[in-house]
């Protein structure tokens, strides 16, 4: 038997680009990982946030107990609280809160809350509401809404989650091998350094949209959602595809309470 070379003509070279590139969603070139993303958390990366909370016409004070007893919470999560109203700028973030429907006797409180950093505007988190067993009283309600807004801003337990990282030639490679480690922080730090260098390079507009969409995806994974956004809607300016609408809409998304 002879073996004979096997020709591949044109015809069947455009059929496979056509197939790979449906693949990957695009014109880039893309790598599924599946890493840990921390759960959304307002506080993620904060260190002394203030506490102003303002309690309902029947008990104002109620507003100043609540913040007392969530900044012990905040404490044991190794966090410095700051209590009443401070400057913004000289705080990594402000947590403002508003108790409404208070009902002492009858076992529910309604916390309405959001949480303020420099220069990154406000994020607004579901309302909370709290109900134990009727006649237990308000330290009991505080005490409950306490951990309830703590759990809200502090973070959760990791959750496996599959990106679509999209190739920027070599220029991304450290990060990619940090990602494919699992090692998100690291791979943010490479994609940092990438950037600039790229953006001192002039690279083309492709490339750069590509780096900033991995930086993104860091950003998102590691909970830092207003970063996230910026860097998909750089990706998006620079060079839009569907891959990265998706990914600024989902941010959004979440980002509004709307959940995964």
């Amino acid at each position: 038997m002879v073996s004979r070379p096997v020709h591949m003509g044109a015809r069947h070279v455009l059929i496979l680009s056509a197939i790979v590139l449906a693949l990957s969603g695009g014109c880039a070139t893309t790598t599924r990982f599946v890493v840990s993303r921390a759960a959304t958390a307002p506080l993620a990366g904060v260190e002394r946030p203030a506490l102003v909370f303002q309690g309902p016409p029947s008990r104002p004070d109620a507003g100043d107990l609540l913040a007392a007893a969530l900044a012990e919470r905040l404490r044991e999560a190794g966090l410095s609280p700051a209590m009443g109203a401070a400057d913004l700028d000289a705080l990594d973030a402000t947590v403002q809160g508003w108790i409404e429907g208070l009902e002492a006797d009858g076992g529910r409180l309604t916390v309405r809350l959001q949480v303020a950093r420099p220069r990154q505007g406000s994020t607004a988190l579901p309302l909370i509401v709290v109900v134990v067993p009727r006649g237990a009283g308000l330290d009991a309600l505080l005490a409950e809404a306490a951990a309830r807004v703590a759990a809200a801003l502090l973070p959760g337990a990791a959750e496996p989650v599959t990106v679509e990282w999209e190739r920027a030639g070599d220029r991304d490679l450290p990060a990619r091998r940090h990602m494919a480690a699992g090692d998100v922080a690291a791979a943010l730090a490479a994609l940092e350094e990438a950037l600039r260098q790229a953006t001192a390079d002039a690279v083309d507009a492709e490339t750069l949209a590509a780096l900033h969409y991995d930086l993104g995806l860091c950003l998102d994974l590691l909970g830092r959602l207003a970063e996230a956004e910026r860097a998909f809607d750089e990706a998006l300016t620079l060079h839009g595809s569907e891959r990265h609408i998706e990914a600024l809409r989902d941010l959004r998304r979440r980002r509004a309470g709307g959940g995964p």
